[in-house]
């Protein structure tokens, strides 16, 4: 199911954040858990997802993905060790990156990640918030996508033979935004569109001088080497083989912790306390699954 609207990421329970004042993720992971054991939530928007991620910091049965600019920049969150916990613990999965990230290096890291994902975590359901703002030339972001790069995502999932809701989110640069949306829109619809803009199109001002379906990328450096890309996927792995219960089904009965109970975010010594409480990784999961000899739903 395609929207490419809303996307509204930053959104909390209790307050409004970051231009959103109605998390429609969280709404929609929400909807599909009435159906489902797991969902997963990705984000590809250049600011970190950060009311999601607080939504469903304690639970096992949204895992939330965000790939975004970490550092000085909003939300601020976003670290990699902020993994979840209690019940969610590991199922928080950050991947920050600096300025300057291209096509080829940001398309490799999320076929690798998500690889990973699909094949422990097993979701049965995709919510994909596809931010405009990581492209190339944003006037808030500081990514080098082009159309090509950033629409990795879209197919990906169109790809992976899961239920899916593809929903919009930040972009500040008029005529990018419209861009990235159809392209990826014509992914989902499985239609190769025209990279000339109509010309009887009434908003065709604003995509000159080249009137093309496509945007540039930049000159900008690329403050992102192998090696730290590398020590992304090498730090989260091990944390997704210890804690995802790829072998069982979760309960459709699973409790959420009381909606007045606050999330928030821990750094890593919270988490390690958090984990020697946990204790055997077998005995905590047998609160919220079920072995594998009974069949999927």
């Amino acid at each position: 199911m395609g929207v490419l609207a809303g996307g509204l990421h930053h959104g909390k329970k209790h307050e409004a954040s970051g231009f959103c004042y109605i998390n429609d993720c969280v709404l929609a992971a929400l909807e599909f858990l009435r159906f489902k054991h797991r969902v997963l939530y990705v984000d590809v928007d250049i600011h970190h997802g950060d009311g999601v991620e607080e939504a469903f910091y304690t639970s096992p049965r949204v895992l939330c993905c965000s790939f975004h600019k970490y550092g000085h920049f909003f939300p601020g969150t976003g670290a990699l060790e902020d993994i979840g916990m209690e019940e969610g613990i590991g199922y928080s999965v950050n991947v920050p990156l600096h300025e300057g990230i291209d096509d080829q290096m940001y398309s490799s890291l999320f076929v690798r990640v998500m690889d990973q994902i699909m094949d422990i975590y097993r979701p049965e359901a995709v919510v994909l918030q596809c931010g405009a703002d990581s492209v190339a030339g944003d006037r808030l972001g500081c990514f080098n996508l082009s159309l090509d790069g950033h629409s990795e995502a879209v197919r990906y999932f169109c790809k992976a033979g899961v239920p899916a809701i593809f929903l919009g989110g930040g972009g500040y640069t008029l005529g990018n935004v419209p861009r990235c949306w159809a392209k990826e829109t014509g992914y989902i619809l499985g239609v190769d569109l025209d990279p000339k803009i109509p010309e009887n199109c009434i908003y065709r001002g604003y995509y000159g001088p080249n009137y093309e379906l496509k945007i540039r990328t930049t000159n900008m450096e690329n403050r992102n080497d192998e090696k730290y890309i590398d020590s992304i996927v090498y730090v989260f792995y091990p944390i997704m083989i210890i804690y995802y219960p790829s072998f069982v089904d979760i309960f459709l009965t699973y409790d959420f912790p009381d909606e007045e109970k606050e999330t928030g975010v821990v750094l890593q010594s919270d988490l390690e306390e958090n984990a020697d409480k946990n204790g055997d990784v077998e005995e905590d999961a047998e609160h919220f699954c079920v072995s594998d000899n009974r069949d999927r739903a």
